[in-house]
């Protein structure tokens, strides 16, 4: 599956020929829309599955939506953030969804309930430009920049305190 955003609308597409409803006649080499899911006013500012493939999480008002990605249905909206939801990750585990937004908030979510778990804050002038968590999902790693230029650092996160 591949995923394309236009302004407001997400588009989701299948890419190996294996789909839902009509996407089920595409052929192995040729692409069907999936899904199209919308609700964002602002346009879309970041795009993740879950690594089970069963939900995406799309980021770009105030909140992160995640959907089902087999039916399009909207499954939790995630709201914290003081304005726009700039990145989006899932946990390895799909345990947690991790964001950060324009507020200079970092903020970890239970994946299932939508409860807001964490908040790491206290980035200064500084901006997070890539958010993931360790493959073994222990940690989350992001790096920070001043102003958005370059940077030579990342921070490490062990989840539940700061290293």
């Amino acid at each position: 599956m591949s995923v394309v955003s236009l302004k407001n609308l997400i588009e989701v597409w299948n890419s190996l020929g294996q789909g839902t409803s009509g996407a089920d006649k595409v052929k192995v080499g040729q692409v069907a829309a999936l899904l199209n899911l919308e609700g964002h006013t602002n346009g879309v500012r970041a795009i993740a599955f879950s690594h089970d493939g069963k939900r995406i999480a799309v980021t770009g008002d105030d909140v992160t939506k995640v959907y089902d990605s087999k039916a399009g249905r909207l499954t939790l909206t995630l709201k914290g953030h003081l304005d726009t939801v700039l990145e989006v990750t899932f946990h390895p585990k799909d345990q947690l969804i991790a964001t950060y937004g324009s507020d200079k908030t970092i903020r970890l979510w239970d994946a299932t309930k939508g409860n807001q778990i964490h908040i790491i804050k206290d980035f200064g002038e500084r901006t997070i430009c890539r958010l993931t968590f360790s493959t073994d999902g222990h940690q989350m790693m992001y790096n920070n920049h001043p102003n958005g230029g370059s940077t030579k650092s990342a921070r490490f996160w062990t989840i539940g305190r700061e290293k």
